[in-house]
């Protein structure tokens, strides 16, 4: 029987990019780094009312800091507005 996913990773349009069964040691930028691994650097982590997350954030932890009552975690990964309007983001 397959195991429900306990995370699952959106982007800032709130789509879901995709869900996992992890273990909870696992950082979300190495999680997400195997989806796609060319993802800029600046790239960052939310979750519920824009909670920004360290990237070497495990889900463990953020079970233990936020007391979820369920799952999957539901993280954002967005990344952030620059100062300059002509910038291209390098994927």
């Amino acid at each position: 029987m397959a195991m429900e996913p306990n995370i699952e990773f959106r982007d800032a349009s709130n789509a879901v990019l995709f869900r996992e069964t992890i273990s909870g040691d696992y950082p979300l930028e190495d999680i997400f780094n195997q989806y796609y691994p060319d993802s800029p650097r600046s790239l960052l982590f939310y979750i519920q009312d824009k909670i920004a997350l360290p990237k070497k954030s495990t889900l463990n932890g953020i079970l233990n800091q936020y007391n979820f009552q369920s799952l999957p975690v539901v993280v954002w990964a967005k990344v952030p507005v620059v100062a300059n309007p002509n910038h291209t983001p390098q994927w």
